[in-house]
This record gives structure tokens, C-alpha cells and sequence, in this order.
């Protein structure tokens, strides 16, 4: 006894025997008809299982199977995409849409100068630094602390120098200063009549060459006559004692006949 042949193909109805039909055998009798049929559909229908389990296994064992699908991990997009615009203040990780640049790019220019509010003035007046908030920084690393007071400058001397503080400025080395207390200030020397160091002081040194202080206690600064002749004969940084004026006047009688003078 044979087998009925199978094709594997969909048959869209399965034929029904008539009362008339004869009783015919064989591969395409009438009577084998409905069974080469649903034969036919019964192969099919397994491959078409087999193929789907088949592609469903390499389906899942592809590394990308979807390659319609943009990856999450930086993805590539075409055409249009599109994306919810953020608020104007929001500063998460959200996508920026250019709806929301243009908003922020145009805040940043309604609110600037006229020569300021295009990218290139503003890139122009940055010097076309890209890396110019690295250097603001390196800028404001070289700035002084004000709980050093001073103490982080670099070149002190340069410094004081530059204030007009040091050789050259308002107040030569030597001159002598009145001062309303005890203590002088600091980088100042009593005028006491002390001797000083040469090698320490050499500036005060060259206004003193003996390299002793004046010592002004309890006295007056005298001018120096400097050819005027009201005081001459007396030499720079010399000291007067006392001086006696010379002094003009009269003496005139008294006529004691008028009156008398007594001693009580």
C-alpha cells in the first residue's frame, strides 16, 4: 500500500464528495481527493512552524536583530525626529531641541549690547578663545588672598615700589616726619640720635653718611639758611643751641619834680 504524495501548499478548500462520485483509488482518484488535500495542508502548515522557530531562534541570537531600530547607546537617526522641548530653565540631561536653543539663544541676546548679541561678536570679543572659561580660571588662581595679607605677593620690594612706597616715591629716604605716637610705623627709625647699619639702611646711609640719626627729641627742624643770611655760618644737619636776639630800644629820664617814685 502507497502513501498519498504531499505538497507542501495552502489549500484554500478542502472537496466534499458527492453522492454521484464514483469510488475511484490511486494518487488522483476522487476518493484520495480530500485526504491529498488536507495532507498538503498539514505540510505546510509544519514547515511554516518549523521556519518561524527557526528564525525566532536566530532572532534572539543576534547581537542587533532589530537594525531598523536606532540603538539606545548613541544612536544614529534619519529623517525627522522629533523630541519634547524642555523649559526655558530646565538644566538636566533632556535633549535640547532647537526649539529650545533658539529660545535660549535669543535670551541670551535680547539681553545683551548690540554689538554682543550675535555668536561671532561675542566669539570676537572672547578672542576667539575656546578654552576661555579655563583660562578665567587660571586667571583668577593668580589673584591674592586676603587672609595672607600680603604675604602670597611675589616680588614684596616691586610691589612697594610700585605703590610709590619705596626709593623714588613721594617721601625720599631720610626726610624726618612728625608722627602722633610712641611707636613709628613700620619701615620708619626714630629720629633719636641712634647709629644704623650701612649695609642694612644704604639709602639712609647716603642721606647720612656718618650713619647716625638726627635726634630731634624735644627740639625744632631749622630751616637751612641756604645763602639767605638770616642764619649763616651753620652747616646742614648741624644743631643751635641756645641763641640770644639782638635787641634795639631806648632809654628816656623821668622828671622827679612832678612826682615821686617808691617802694612799698
Amino acid at each position: 500500500m502507497a502513501n498519498l504524495p504531499e505538497t507542501p501548499q495552502w489549500e484554500d478548500g478542502i472537496y466534499q464528495i458527492e453522492v454521484s462520485d464514483p469510488v475511484l483509488g490511486g494518487p488522483d482518484g476522487i476518493s484520495n481527493r480530500q485526504g491529498k488535500q488536507l495532507a498538503s495542508r498539514t505540510l505546510y502548515l509544519k514547515q511554516q512552524v518549523e521556519k518561524g522557530g527557526s528564525d525566532l531562534a536566530k532572532h534572539i541570537a543576534a547581537a542587533d536583530p532589530h537594525t531598523q531600530y536606532a540603538p539606545k547607546a548613541s544612536p544614529t537617526f534619519t529623517g525627522t525626529p522629533t523630541a519634547p522641548t524642555p523649559e526655558n530653565s530646565d538644566n538636566s540631561k533632556k535633549l535640547a531641541t532647537t526649539e529650545f536653543v533658539a529660545k535660549a539663544l535669543a535670551a541670551l541676546a535680547g539681553s545683551a549690547p548690540e554689538t554682543l548679541d550675535t555668536l561671532k561678536e561675542l566669539a570676537d570679543a572672547l578672542g576667539n578663545d575656546p578654552n576661555f572659561a579655563t583660562t578665567v580660571l587660571n586667571k583668577l588662581a593668580e589673584k591674592l588672598a586676603k587672609d595672607q595679607n600680603g604675604a602670597d605677593i611675589p616680588d614684596p620690594a616691586l610691589f612697594v615700589k610700585n605703590l610709590g612706597l619705596g626709593e623714588g616715591s613721594a617721601l625720599p629716604v631720610g626726610v624726618p616726619v612728625p608722627w602722633p605716637s610712641a611707636t613709628p610705623p613700620t619701615g620708619w627709625l626714630k629720629c633719636n640720635g641712634a647709629a644704623f647699619s650701612a649695609e642694612e639702611y644704604p639709602e639712609l646711609a647716603k642721606a647720612y653718611p656718618t650713619n647716625k640719626l638726627p635726634d630731634l627729641r624735644g627740639e625744632f627742624i631749622r630751616g637751612w639758611d641756604d645763602g639767605r643770611g638770616m642764619d649763616t655760618g651753620r652747616a646742614i644737619l648741624s644743631a643751635q643751641g641756645d641763641a640770644i636776639r639782638n635787641i634795639y630800644g631806648e632809654f628816656k629820664t623821668v622828671n622827679t619834680e612832678n612826682y615821686s617814685i617808691w617802694n612799698q
